[in-house]
C-alpha cells in the first residue's frame, strides 16, 4: 500500500514561511494605515515634504501587502514564500527613520498620571512608561504581529532594538521619564539591578560603573527594557513556537519515512530477485531501496534521511539540534527551578554589567 503523503511541506523552510504567513493576519498593516493616516493629521505642521513622503511610501507599503494577501487570486504560496523580505525591511526602517523619531517625540511630549501620594500607582505608571519609551511594546507588535523565521528575526530584532538604543540619551530628555517620579523610581531600578550584580559577584563590577548621572541611569534602565522586553521577550515566544512547529513537522516525516523502510524492507525479503518487486519498490521512491541497511524496519527511526529520501529538505543540523534543545522541558527534577532562577539572575547581572560599560556616564 502506497504511504501517505504528509499534509505538509517537504521542505521545511516552506513549512515554516507558510506558518507564518497564516500567523500574519494583515493586522499590522491594518493598524499602520490608522497610525499613519492620524500622524499626519495631528502633526502635520511640523513635517517636512521628505517626512510626509516616508510615511505615505510605508502606507503604500501596508496597503500592498494587505492587497497582495486577500485580493489576488492564489496568492497565498506567493505571499507565503516572498513576505519575509519586506516583513523585514519595513521593520528595520521603522525603527531607522528620522521621521519616526520626529513623529515619536512629539508623542513622547505628554506627561504620564503619576500621583503625589501613592507609591503603588506611580509604579505601575512608570513600568507602563518604561515599556511605551523603550519602544519594546512597538518592537512586540513588529515581531509577533508579522513574524518571520527566526533566523532573520534574531538578527533583525537586534538591528532594530540597536537603532532605538541609539535615541535612548533624547528619549530620557522626554518629560515623560523627566516627571519627578519617573526619576525617582529610574533612580531606585538603578539601585537594585547595581546591587543584584554585587552581591552575585562583589568583584565583577568594578565601582566606577556604578556611578551614572540622572541621564546615565535612566539609559542604562532603558537599555535593560528593550534588552529584556524587546528582544529577549519576542526571540523566545518565536523560537518556542518555531520549535513546536518542527517536532510536529519532524514527526509527521518520520512516520512517512517508517513507512517507506518497512515497505521497502517487505518488498526485499519476499521477492528475491524477482523483477516486479524492485519495480515496484523503486517507483516509490528511487533510493527507499537501500532503508535496511540504516535502520531496521521494526525500530522507528528517530532522524530524518534526506540522503535516501532527496525530496526531504529539514533544516540544518544546528538548527535541528536548537529546536529539539527548546523543545524539552527543563523542569523535570525539583531543584531544576532552583536553578534555573539562579541562572537567570547570574545572566540579568551579567547583561546589566555590560549596559553599565557602554553607557556614557
Amino acid at each position: 500500500m502506497q504511504p501517505m503523503w504528509p499534509r505538509v511541506s517537504s521542505s521545511w523552510q516552506r513549512h515554516v514561511q507558510a506558518a507564518r504567513a497564516e500567523q500574519d493576519s494583515g493586522l499590522l498593516d491594518a493598524l499602520a494605515l490608522v497610525v499613519i493616516a492620524v500622524g499626519l493629521l495631528r502633526f502635520w505642521a511640523v513635517l517636512s515634504a521628505a517626512d510626509v513622503a516616508f510615511l505615505l511610501a510605508m502606507a503604500a507599503a501596508s496597503a500592498v501587502l494587505l492587497a497582495w494577501r486577500r485580493a489576488v487570486p492564489g496568492s497565498a504560496r506567493s505571499f507565503a514564500r516572498h513576505r519575509e523580505l519586506p516583513a523585514v525591511v519595513l521593520r528595520v526602517a521603522i525603527a531607522a527613520s528620522p521621521t519616526a523619531w520626529k513623529v515619536t517625540r512629539q508623542t513622547l511630549g505628554g506627561v504620564p498620571p503619576y500621583s503625589s501620594g501613592s507609591g503603588g500607582w506611580n509604579l505601575a505608571v512608570f513600568a507602563l512608561s518604561l515599556g511605551f519609551c523603550s519602544f519594546a511594546a512597538t518592537a512586540n507588535v513588529l515581531a509577533l504581529a508579522r513574524p518571520v523565521r527566526l533566523a532573520l528575526h534574531a538578527p533583525t530584532q537586534a538591528l532594530v532594538m540597536l537603532c532605538i538604543w541609539w535615541h535612548n540619551a533624547a528619549i530620557c530628555e522626554s518629560p515623560a521619564l523627566q516627571h519627578p517620579a519617573a526619576q525617582q523610581a529610574t533612580a531606585a531600578t538603578y539601585s537594585a539591578l547595581t546591587a543584584l550584580v554585587r552581591l552575585g559577584n562583589p568583584l565583577t563590577l568594578p565601582p566606577a560603573l556604578a556611578r551614572h548621572g540622572p541621564a546615565g541611569q535612566c539609559s542604562a534602565v532603558l537599555a535593560l527594557a528593550e534588552l529584556l522586553l524587546g528582544f529577549l521577550a519576542p526571540t523566545l515566544l518565536l523560537a518556542a513556537s518555531e520549535a513546536e512547529l518542527y517536532q510536529r513537522w519532524k514527526r509527521a516525516w518520520l512516520k512517512w519515512q517508517k513507512q517507506q523502510l518497512g515497505e521497502s524492507s517487505g518488498s526485499g525479503g519476499s521477492g528475491g530477485g524477482g523483477d516486479n518487486a524492485g519495480g515496484s519498490s523503486s517507483s516509490q521512491m528511487p533510493a527507499a531501496a537501500a532503508g535496511p541497511q540504516v535502520e531496521p524496519p521494526n525500530q522507528p527511526p528517530s532522524q530524518l534521511h534526506s540522503d535516501l529520501f532527496p525530496c526531504l529538505r529539514p533544516p540544518s543540523k544546528g538548527a535541528a539540534c536548537l529546536y529539539d534543545l527548546l523543545s524539552r522541558h527543563p523542569f523535570t527534577e525539583p531543584n531544576d527551578v532552583v536553578i534555573a532562577a539562579l541562572t537567570a539572575l547570574l545572566l540579568l547581572g551579567a547583561a546589566w554589567q555590560a549596559i553599565l560599560a557602554v553607557t556614557p556616564m
